[in-house]
């Protein structure tokens, strides 16, 4: 079993909501556990993620003590930011044991290969955003920001940029921008299915090419994705369990 989450963006909200968010994650992963099931955090896990030499951001101390008491047990956990977290040094993977990955990565589950990635490296709506990309996430700017803004000043900037430009809206572009990559991506990186998140719009559509797989919004729905060995399906996590919402067996979806 491989389970599939995105946009859980810990930091959007306050006290009310967060908690919870982080408290059903951590759920989630018990319930991966005790399936012996692979996870994967397709990005936003954080509304803003800064991480320092020496300090990372207050907050999800529930959730960092999961992933690491499960890392430490053998569950297997891969993580690809997405825009809103793509500030990681090597906390994750030398403190928790758990690899990060920038763009995407491309997994081999039950013999059809995978391409995992949060999404706005391919939306296309947002020309302004897709030619800041690149130098928000090289290394000299971000070294730059890190030794300018230090600490609270750094991360106050950062959070209050994230609020400022809060979307709450589902964005029709963005969802037709991701499903026309995805049909890109079969092709370019000869992949069977495409799994993303980003849009906020929980989606399993089938192609001529393979299968594109949207988590959806975890912080706002629950939602998520599983793998299995025959089907591919799309859950909400509701009163501590997970209850299907949409499923698709292999031999529907393309031949072998």
């Amino acid at each position: 079993m491989v389970i599939l989450v995105s946009d859980v963006h810990l930091g959007r909200g306050g006290h009310r909501t967060d908690p919870t968010a982080e408290r059903d994650l951590v759920q989630v992963l018990e319930y991966a556990a005790k399936h012996q099931a692979r996870i994967y955090l397709l990005g936003d896990v954080f509304e803003q993620f800064i991480e320092y030499r020496y300090l990372i951001p207050k907050g999800a101390t529930r959730l960092l003590g999961a992933l690491a008491h499960h890392a430490d047990s053998g569950l297997h956990i891969r993580y690809i930011t997405g825009n809103r977290d793509p500030w990681h040094l090597n906390y994750f993977e030398s403190e928790l044991g758990i690899p990060v990955f920038f763009d995407y990565l491309i997994e081999s589950f039950f013999g059809k290969r995978v391409l995992l990635t949060h999404g706005d490296l391919f939306e296309s709506t947002k020309r302004l955003y897709q030619m800041l990309r690149p130098v928000l996430r090289h290394p000299i700017s971000t070294t730059l920001y890190r030794n300018l803004f230090p600490g609270d000043v750094g991360y106050a900037l950062a959070r209050r940029f994230s609020l400022l430009t809060l979307n709450h809206q589902t964005d029709p572009k963005t969802i037709a921008a991701l499903e026309e990559a995805a049909q890109r991506m079969f092709l370019k990186y000869h992949c069977e299915m495409v799994v993303m998140g980003h849009s906020h719009l929980m989606e399993l559509r089938v192609f001529e090419q393979g299968m594109y797989i949207n988590c959806g919004f975890w912080y706002q729905n629950r939602t998520f994705a599983v793998l299995n060995a025959n089907s591919i399906t799309l859950n909400e996590w509701k009163s501590g369990t997970a209850r299907q919402i949409q499923s698709y067996h292999h031999q529907n979806v393309y031949n072998s």
